[in-house]
């Protein structure tokens, strides 16, 4: 019961700190000047322009199917590897979420260039994100695996 309760508490933190982390570093951004490319779209800028609506609503729904998964996962002990990639998940979600409220847009601030996409504009949250993603694609390949052998 008490590794149970560590795990939760665990991620749960390990989650509102990379959330801060990326709050904090675009207010630093802002604050402080630098490069910044404001998106209004979603996911590499689609929907932009007029679908600031649907862009925020599309964002809310995803952080609120994200943070639900990532309670199920801390609840559910088969899980456990889809713990450390929900929470980068939920905390990218949130806080591109969070920017969309406060803002009214995406605050992105590291300029990267992409095979297939170029010069784009990306924030921490985009990077917990991909990252979160990548690592659920492998923990659900290993569950997947483990579940054969």
């Amino acid at each position: 019961m008490a590794g149970k309760r560590f795990a939760w508490i665990f991620y749960i933190i390990f989650a509102l700190v990379l959330y801060a982390a990326d709050v904090a570093s675009k207010r630093f951004v802002i604050a402080f000047g630098g490069g910044v490319s404001l998106n209004s779209g979603i996911s590499f800028w689609l929907l932009g322009g007029d679908g600031k609506t649907a862009a925020l609503v599309m964002s809310a729904a995803i952080c609120a199917v994200l943070s639900a998964a990532f309670v199920w996962a801390l609840h559910d002990s088969r899980r456990s590897l889809m713990r450390a990639p929900l929470a980068l998940l939920a905390a990218g979600a949130a806080g591109n979420l969070t920017d969309r409220v406060v803002y009214g847009h995406v605050v992105e601030w590291l300029p990267v260039t992409a095979p297939f996409f170029g010069k784009l504009w990306i924030n921490a949250a985009d990077v917990w994100l991909i990252v979160g993603a990548g690592l659920a694609v492998l923990a659900l390949l290993t569950a997947g695996v483990a579940n054969k052998g």
